[in-house]
């Protein structure tokens, strides 16, 4: 994990904001997936950016495999010296 944070206050946390409704079961995709989207109250940061007019010239692209046997598929990524640090995640 790449960041650690107390596994009991985060339980605690989390529990708090379904309990007093800010943070509902929300129904995923089949029945018996739900989600429950809580604000964020962790160092995370965001693992995606928008693609806009003012940062598409930076995005990279390649073909890329994670084994020898796996056929490469298109990847892409903004190279974060190009784009600085993410910001923290909102959720």
């Amino acid at each position: 994990c790449l960041y650690q944070f107390d596994k009991s206050l985060f339980e605690k946390t989390v529990n708090a904001a379904f309990e007093d409704g800010s943070a509902p079961l929300v129904d995923g995709y089949a029945p018996f997936c739900k989600h429950v989207f809580v604000p964020n109250f962790t160092p995370a940061k965001v693992s995606a950016l928008a693609i806009s007019k003012e940062n598409e010239a930076l995005l990279r692209s390649a073909y890329e495999a994670r084994t020898e046997q796996e056929l490469p598929v298109l990847a892409r990524w903004f190279p974060k010296e190009a784009v600085g640090e993410p910001p923290v995640a909102k959720f």
